[in-house]
């Protein structure tokens, strides 16, 4: 389900009821401005009573040192995932280790989340894997406004620089602004409305206990982590062929295997 939803807040914890036997209470970022996609977010809200266990039990036991890792929506949760586990555990455990190897994922959320990602992974743990043939990790589709920007900026207050022009620059210029910050608000509310909540109707189909979450008005998805860079070339191709129907064929664990054999010799 591709909608923004509130990933982090300075004063604390969110929370997400997943059903009626269970609310998952969160906290993914520290900048209340960070968010993540919603799709991501409930798949999160559903593996937490696992994690949460298992985690624990391991913690109890001594286990300080953790590495979590997916591949396509595994790898959106593997980085949802570390956040999680960085602000539940990390306080009472100081010495908690977690390192995040992202396979072929999707974008996670805005560019506030992939800061808050970036830091708390830093000093070489927390890593996107990428085929440069894999159409996956460039979606959700993006599209940024001037409501995205952090404030303040000069776009911010246009309207105000504008207003001191002489009357032909001001007719111009209100114009040109107008048509452009117009058409990107136009196209997000438009992803907002039929990613969001149309496509949440159908995620009720199959799980009706749902309850809708609040979406932002936001479809600035950012990548997050250091990357690791899998270029495909001529020999790549050779092996793994689009015959018109296999859209997956870069996607595919299969692929991502033979080139990171390839590059680790």
């Amino acid at each position: 389900m591709d909608g923004e939803f509130p990933g982090g807040d300075a004063a604390g914890y969110r929370q997400f009821t997943a059903n009626r036997q269970y609310t998952i209470c969160y906290q993914l970022a520290v900048d209340s401005q960070a968010y993540v996609h919603a799709g991501w977010l409930i798949g999160l809200a559903y593996l937490s009573p696992f994690i949460d266990k298992k985690v624990d039990s391991l913690l109890a036991a001594g286990t300080r040192s953790f590495i979590v890792t997916g591949h396509s929506q595994g790898g959106a949760l593997a980085f949802l995932t570390t956040s999680y586990l960085h602000y539940k555990f990390g306080k009472r455990y100081p010495d908690l280790q977690l390192t995040a190897y992202c396979s072929a994922a999707p974008k996670p959320g805005n560019l506030y989340y992939a800061y808050d990602f970036d830091y708390i992974t830093r000093g070489g743990h927390g890593f996107r894997i990428v085929n440069t043939a894999d159409w996956v990790p460039e979606t959700p589709v993006s599209v940024q406004t001037i409501g995205d920007m952090k404030y303040p900026n000069p776009l911010a207050d246009a309207k105000t620089t504008i207003r001191k022009q002489k009357f032909l620059v001001r007719l111009v210029l209100n114009s040109m602004y107008g048509k452009m910050n117009r058409r990107s608000l136009k196209t997000m509310k438009t992803y907002r409305k039929y990613l969001g909540h149309t496509l949440f109707k159908r995620v009720t189909a199959v799980q009706p206990q749902l309850r809708e979450p609040s979406f932002v008005y936001s479809s600035h998805y950012i990548t997050a982590g250091a990357p690791i860079i899998l270029p495909a070339d001529s020999k790549y191709y050779e092996q793994f062929v689009f015959d018109g129907k296999n859209v997956f064929v870069h996607h595919s664990l299969q692929a991502y295997l033979y080139l990171l054999n390839r590059y680790s010799r």
